[in-house]
């Protein structure tokens, strides 16, 4: 018993009276709920960043493939690092005017004009074109670039596609290099 007459210690006081005198504990305070949801929306914003980039690590996005063509070899020299061979018996020049959707494409003369050169039978190809782009992911840059050539013995079409993925820095500056 102490001097107030109330055989509680002086520890015991102090907690009814924070405790609003019925003993049980006072409901978390709103500063700290709102901590909580501060806590929530940016590990969900780090989250998600973080999600996009293993994504983009998981499956780098693929160059242009124009429609109707078929593949005929691939060829991977690193991750991320592809060559993709096409054929196809239609006109080269749609091919040119599909890439040139996506990139910039330089077209060799008398090829996909009104006047066109017949085949030169004493070469196995004829360059038609050189297409060139680049397509920036996640965290990450891609560069691509194509050969577009028509087999002069029987008229088919031949596109040899190449993907760099720069996993570190952008890349090339200038994107026709290749």
């Amino acid at each position: 018993m102490n001097n107030s007459g109330s055989s509680d210690t002086p520890s015991e006081q102090t907690l009814t009276a924070e405790t609003g005198g019925s003993g049980t504990q006072r409901r978390p305070s709103l500063l700290l709920f709102l901590l909580l949801v501060a806590a929530v929306a940016l590990a969900l914003y780090f989250g998600v960043n973080v999600l996009g980039v293993l994504f983009a690590m998981i499956v780098p996005p693929m160059p242009p493939v124009p429609a109707g063509l078929i593949e005929i070899g691939h060829e991977s020299e690193a991750y991320g690092v592809d060559v993709w061979t096409y054929t196809s018996l239609s006109d080269p020049c749609e091919y040119v005017a599909q890439l040139e959707q996506f990139g910039v494409c330089s077209v060799a003369p008398l090829q996909c004009g009104e006047i066109r050169t017949t085949p030169d039978l004493q070469f196995e190809t004829s360059q038609v074109a050189r297409c060139a782009g680049e397509q920036e992911f996640s965290i990450f840059n891609m560069q691509w670039w194509a050969r577009i050539a028509r087999v002069n013995a029987d008229g088919t079409t031949r596109l040899e596609l190449e993907r760099e993925v720069f996993w570190i820095g952008e890349g090339e500056q200038q994107v026709g290099n290749r």
